[in-house]
């Protein structure tokens, strides 16, 4: 069997949504939202995912109907750049505070346990991009951390926006 919703709207913008609601006299302010959305006019379809925390769902999530990912809120792309061909993972951090020298970016985090004979210890590594200078001049570094026995992770590689690698 099938279940569809249809729209008889036409264009870019058009939807069919399926809501979770607390309540049924607030399903359209309060709730959770799945969405079918027309995103061209051309039949082109994307999968939109939005959530809310007691006022009018907001999008969080976005499938397009090239199969790339966009997360709203982190700033998450996971997909194919139209232009270049080329596929992405692109992390884009929209936090205005962050403008001192060191100020951290973005970090890709792996993570895994580590199991000896007795006990598991968790194993981290960091790539992060950092502001190399203050007040958004543009330049960045790439820095890379890595972990020592049970510590924290700490720097141990840096490379800087003129390509000098510092150790």
């Amino acid at each position: 069997g099938s279940l569809l919703l249809r729209n008889s709207a036409v264009g870019s913008g058009a939807f069919s949504r399926i809501y979770f609601a607390p309540t049924a006299s607030s399903y359209t302010t309060r709730s959770a939202i799945i969405q079918g959305e027309n995103t061209d006019g051309n039949n082109n379809m994307a999968l939109v995912f939005k959530t809310s925390a007691g006022a009018d769902p907001t999008e969080k999530m976005r499938i397009d109907n090239n199969g790339n990912v966009t997360i709203q809120k982190s700033g998450l792309f996971v997909g194919n750049d139209q232009t270049s061909g080329v596929t992405e993972f692109k992390l884009t951090n929209k936090d205005t505070s962050l403008v001192d020298a060191d100020d951290i970016q973005n970090r890709i985090t792996m993570r895994g346990l580590y199991y000896d004979q007795s006990s598991s210890l968790l194993v981290e590594t960091n790539i992060v991009s950092i502001h190399e200078s203050s007040n958004g001049n543009g330049n960045s570094a790439m820095a890379f951390y890595t972990q020592s026995g049970g510590s924290s992770p700490t720097e141990k590689v840096r490379i800087s926006s003129s390509g000098k690698v510092g150790f």
